[in-house]
């Protein structure tokens, strides 16, 4: 508790205080407005100082969190300021946008943080190591929209966890390990053309000498180029990226690649890897 509060009190929030006089006078257009601008101009202060979960959140004319709220439901502004008059004090309400969820992790290697931060538009420090720090893998959540920003400048890979064809118990065995982590990656090939480029999980003529097919095959993959993962790192964001240096070396493709998976499936547990104070994001 005692470092929420010092998180909470944090003198960072921007709030250019209105007199008295004109807050309560004012049009409450014009109060809609200046919340919703300093909404956007505290983004920053909420990400800090709110938990990932907290949709809106109510501050006094000096910043003090009055009351904060995870429902969807919304005060109106008029209601705000109803309470405002019914509590003689100035409050703020500032909403976070759906469109601003931080939904999906992304994972990059180190010597890119700097330019990628640029895309992303966020700060370098907000990239944290993925697992040791000696492997030089960074990750970040951001919002999903951004990836079609990131495909411009570098090769961007969809992550996508394999779960089994068939349920467990099923005479008919499933076509692949359950978990299994693979990727398809876009924008790879220098020359341009849009040749998918897949990193597999599985030996494909293993499979194919036990008379089945790997994924993709069953219902005609696209047009794409396959590669198995070395499976030299026992964790598979770490194998697929140095699978990627790997052929890289011997292909045509760009070296600059960016990860991106479900925050639910590629997230998990690292929030509570690192500082309250500097991982306070939704």
């Amino acid at each position: 508790m005692v470092i929420e509060d010092m998180l909470k009190n944090k003198p960072e929030i921007k709030l250019d205080t209105l007199s008295d006089e004109v807050y309560f006078s004012m049009d409450l257009r014009e109060l809609i407005t200046i919340m919703e601008e300093l909404g956007v101009q505290n983004r920053s202060w909420m990400n800090r100082n709110l938990e990932k979960t907290i949709v809106w959140v109510l501050v006094d004319k000096d910043g003090e969190i009055i009351e904060e709220s995870d429902r969807s439901i919304i005060p109106t502004y008029r209601e705000v300021r109803e309470q405002a008059k019914k509590e003689d004090r100035q409050l703020y309400m500032f909403v976070r946008s759906p469109d601003e969820y931080r939904d999906v992790t992304y994972f990059l290697d180190a010597e890119y943080v700097d330019s990628i931060a640029m895309i992303l538009s966020r700060d370098s420090d907000d990239f944290f190591p993925y697992l040791d720090p000696i492997e030089m893998i960074r990750t970040i959540n951001a919002q999903s929209g951004l990836t079609n920003k990131l495909k411009e400048k570098c090769a961007v890979g969809k992550l996508y966890q394999l779960k089994p064809l068939f349920e467990p118990g099923n005479e008919k065995e499933g076509g692949h390990n359950y978990g299994s982590t693979v990727v398809n990656i876009d924008n790879a090939w220098m020359s341009g053309h849009d040749q998918l480029i897949h990193i597999a999980s599985q030996n494909i003529h293993l499979v194919h000498a036990r008379g089945s097919k790997v994924s993709g095959e069953r219902s005609g993959s696209k047009n794409c180029t396959r590669f198995e993962r070395l499976h030299r790192f026992d964790d598979p964001i770490l194998d697929i990226f140095d699978t990627y240096r790997f052929y890289s070396e011997r292909f045509e493709i760009k070296p600059n690649l960016v990860l991106f998976g479900s925050r639910k499936e590629f997230d998990s547990g690292l929030e509570q890897r690192f500082s309250l104070e500097k991982y306070r994001t939704f």
